[in-house]
């Protein structure tokens, strides 16, 4: 069960993204190239991603468990070198790409038939 700190802080997250990409072209892009392609202009360094990661630690964190389980989420932590900075940009990366994904669903489902 999703606490109501975590939905805040969720909402939140969500919601700053959608003030950094505004556009269904800019979701659309993230989604079809993934972060590491450069599309996410607004988290492409360290310090960006690393920033809302910190921000939104819990949030992400349960979102990223919840949707790919302990084990995915530990996996990246391992490919991210055992590294807490790579950890949390690939994390923060990762959400946002499940984020992109959630976000054209919603908007086929209100603007197409």
């Amino acid at each position: 069960m999703l606490t109501s700190h975590y939905i805040s802080t969720f909402e939140d997250a969500i919601d700053e993204l959608k003030q950094d990409y505004n556009d269904i072209n800019d979701w659309r892009e993230i989604r079809d190239h993934g972060c590491e392609s450069g599309v996410c202009h607004s988290h492409i360094y360290y310090a960006e991603t690393n920033k809302f990661f910190d921000k939104y630690e819990h949030a992400i964190v349960e979102y990223i468990t919840d949707t790919i389980g302990n084990d995915g989420v530990v996996d990246i932590f391992q490919n991210a070198g055992n590294d807490i900075t790579t950890y949390k940009n690939n994390m923060a990366w990762e959400f946002i790409l499940y984020v992109s994904q959630s976000v054209i669903d919603d908007y086929c489902e209100e603007y197409q038939p």
